[in-house]
């Protein structure tokens, strides 16, 4: 069995980034369990040829990426890595609290939409 020893070599940034890739689609898989046809990603939906498609193309992804993170550490640049791992959870806080501050900024959405965030 390779692949456990495999991720046991990756670098911190490149680990963390492969688990919570794991964690996401595994939630992103229960979501669309039993879809054939139809992506769903929370309140959204869109019409795919195939979501196991989706899916194989979102595992690629996650594998590439966590590829290149290990790269990056073992070329001695964690810090870019972890960079790479961190902007877009930096860029999800900074992006809700513009919405928090400015609340007109949802006026842009529609309306079904800005009645089911309403309501939450």
């Amino acid at each position: 069995m390779a692949f456990p020893k495999k991720l046991k070599e990756l670098c911190t940034p490149a680990y963390v980034y492969f688990i919570l890739s794991v964690i996401g689609i595994i939630f992103s898989i229960i979501q669309n369990f039993g879809s054939k046809n139809t992506y769903k990603l929370g309140m959204f939906m869109t019409r795919v040829p195939s979501t196991i498609l989706v899916f194989a193309v979102k595992i690629i992804y996650i594998l590439f990426w966590t590829w290149i993170l290990n790269l990056i550490c073992k070329d001695g640049h964690t810090g870019i890595a972890w960079f790479l791992v961190l902007i877009p959870f930096i860029l999800l806080f900074v992006i809700v609290g513009l919405v928090m501050v400015n609340p007109s900024a949802l006026e842009g959405m529609t309306t079904k939409m800005t009645r089911h965030m309403r309501k939450k």
